[in-house]
């Protein structure tokens, strides 16, 4: 995603939206404030596929309420992100 706007895989994006699930077609990710964290990165621009499961570090800040819902309650600022590895998939989940 570039903000809140969906980028085709591949497309530079200098901000995204963390979320707590990916969704599918039928049932799309939620979009809860309390439960998305804007990623505003340092170095600018950031190339990941769509859905793909990222680590990010940055410093954690809590946003000023929106008045669209939608929006994130949360903000990681300076970050950088990193897509994270199958390994790092198997260790979080435990097999």
């Amino acid at each position: 995603m570039d903000g809140y706007k969906f980028a085709r895989d591949g497309v530079p994006v200098p901000m995204f939206v963390l979320m707590p699930g990916a969704g599918h077609f039928l049932h799309p990710a939620h979009r809860d404030p309390d439960e998305t964290v804007d990623v505003w990165l340092k170095s600018g621009t950031v190339i990941f596929k769509n859905r793909q499961l990222v680590w990010a570090t940055g410093t954690f800040e809590r946003l000023p309420q929106h008045s669209v819902e939608e929006h994130a309650l949360y903000a990681l600022r300076d970050a950088s992100a990193a897509p994270a590895s199958s390994g790092d998939i198997s260790n979080l989940f435990g097999q």
